[in-house]
């Protein structure tokens, strides 16, 4: 029975999909200060995508944790502050 739950070929990926006008995001070029923060921590969610000039051009994602480290006196951008992640891509095929 477990052996099921956690067989990912059954399932259809549009299923556990969040529609791309649905989803929070960053801009990598966002400054980050407490408004970014607080509205990073009111989505409460662990990882954010991050994107490039449009939504459609995600280029990986950002932890929430690596947000306490940043001086938030001092603000730099996401990019500058070199946390964004890798991103691995699926097909909806």
């Amino acid at each position: 029975m477990l052996q099921n739950c956690l067989d990912l070929r059954l399932v259809q990926l549009s299923a556990v999909m969040i529609p791309l006008d649905k989803v929070y995001m960053v801009e990598a070029d966002e400054k980050v200060d407490d408004k970014l923060v607080q509205n990073m921590l009111e989505h409460n969610y662990s990882k954010f995508p991050v994107y490039e000039k449009s939504k459609e051009n995600i280029i990986g994602f950002v932890k929430t944790k690596n947000f306490m480290e940043f001086d938030l006196s001092n603000p730099t951008t996401i990019r500058e502050g070199k946390i964004i992640n890798e991103a691995t891509f699926m097909s909806m095929r």
